[in-house]
């Protein structure tokens, strides 16, 4: 089995091409850091905002809104990696 079925070919990918994939992707792992970024960016927005107006305290929402940004930058960065390697949905090169 060749790198064919890393990248989403037709021939079903072993362990360890599954693993080599998911850290090399087809997406840089900077591209994929990025887009996690911008999104708990405007993620953290939204909480906030829901936050400040659940609570009515500034303080309060900016904990919970700083609370959840590490976490959510790392499961966002996970789960793009993992959608990296799944070829379903993808166009054909």
């Amino acid at each position: 089995m060749g790198a064919d079925a890393a990248t989403g070919g037709t021939e079903a990918a072993t362990g360890a091409e599954k693993a080599i994939a998911l850290v090399n992707g087809h997406e840089s792992h900077l591209r994929s850091f990025l887009k996690a970024v911008s999104w708990r960016t405007t993620g953290t927005i939204d909480t906030f905002v829901l936050s400040f107006i659940i609570t009515g305290s500034i303080k309060f929402a900016g904990t919970i809104a700083g609370t959840e940004v590490a976490t959510k930058i790392v499961l966002y960065y996970c789960h793009e990696r993992v959608w990296a390697i799944i070829p379903w949905g993808r166009r054909k090169r």
